[in-house]
C-alpha cells in the first residue's frame, strides 16, 4: 500500500471508532469520574474493599453444624 492508501484506511478506522460514551455503555470503559491517572488506583481500591467485605461475611457465616441445628440444612 502506498502512503495515501494507508492514510485513507487509518482515517476510515478512526472514523468508525466508538465514542467514549459508547464504550462506557458496553462496559468496555468504566465511568469512574476521576482523573485518568487515578482510575487504576481507584479500581484497585474498590476491588480490595470488596474482597475485605466478602472475607468478613464469610468469616461471620455460621458453620454447617449450626445450620443443621437450626433446621436450615438437613
Amino acid at each position: 500500500l502506498n502512503k495515501r492508501e494507508v492514510e485513507d484506511v487509518l482515517r476510515h478506522k478512526i472514523d468508525q471508532r466508538p465514542t467514549r460514551s459508547q464504550l462506557i455503555e458496553q462496559n468496555i470503559l468504566k465511568d469512574v469520574g476521576v482523573a485518568p491517572a487515578l482510575q487504576r488506583s481507584q479500581l484497585a481500591l474498590e476491588r480490595h474493599q470488596l474482597e475485605d467485605a466478602l472475607g468478613h461475611k464469610l468469616a461471620e457465616r455460621p458453620e454447617a453444624s449450626q445450620l443443621v441445628e437450626r433446621g436450615i440444612l438437613s
